[in-house]
């Protein structure tokens, strides 16, 4: 289901949200572009970092838009505190999955990936292994977990072995993400 140009009317319809985001991140890169001053101005937030984090978070996922970056972020300007940064990212993983279990249809989600045969494969794929290969997909560097979450939805997974297994895969990749920047951003690498 393509439009004459090749792009999916999905996408065709959400190209200023794409565009929204990259404009705040030139913003961003315009008022402070070294990293050292985001780190001081974030630090600054205190408490009202976390909000603007979890809010962050949600909005990729219904975006499609990776949220690992902002979990460096955060790993990065709290250095000392790998713990929280960590619960607090997957507090954001339970959110986004919810969001994402919860509107598959209404973002029209399940109607590109029906047109789509890659789709239909990974979502045969999740469906003959469950809760197990979205583990593995949320787990794996580079595969968006986004996509994953929405192929499960979209697929009926159980909402309870899905939101388990997304924060079960997300809580390793978190993990290791997190205590790999906290160690890095100490050691001023």
């Amino acid at each position: 289901m393509q439009t004459e140009s090749g792009i999916t009317p999905w996408f065709h319809d959400r190209r200023w949200q794409w565009l929204a985001c990259v404009l705040v991140a030139l913003a961003l890169t315009s008022v402070a572009p070294s990293p050292a001053d985001w780190t001081a101005q974030l630090r600054a937030m205190g408490l009202w970092f976390w909000p603007v984090f979890l809010l962050l978070q949600w909005g990729c996922a219904l975006l499609l838009v990776p949220s690992l970056p902002l979990v460096v972020l955060a790993a990065t300007v709290f250095p000392e505190q790998p713990l929280w940064v960590w619960a607090m990212a997957l507090f954001g993983v339970a959110g986004s999955s919810a969001l994402i279990y919860h509107f598959c249809d209404t973002l029209g989600l399940t109607r590109m990936f029906a047109a789509d045969r890659r789709a239909d494969r990974a979502r045969l794929l999740i469906s003959r292994h469950g809760a197990t290969a979205l583990a593995l997909w949320a787990a794996t560097p580079f595969l968006p977990t986004d996509l994953g979450c929405y192929l499960a939805a979209s697929a009926k997974m159980g909402f309870k072995r899905y939101l388990f297994a997304s924060l079960l895969g997300e809580s390793l990749l978190c993990a290791s993400v997190i205590w790999g920047a906290s160690h890095l951003a100490r050691h001023g690498i």
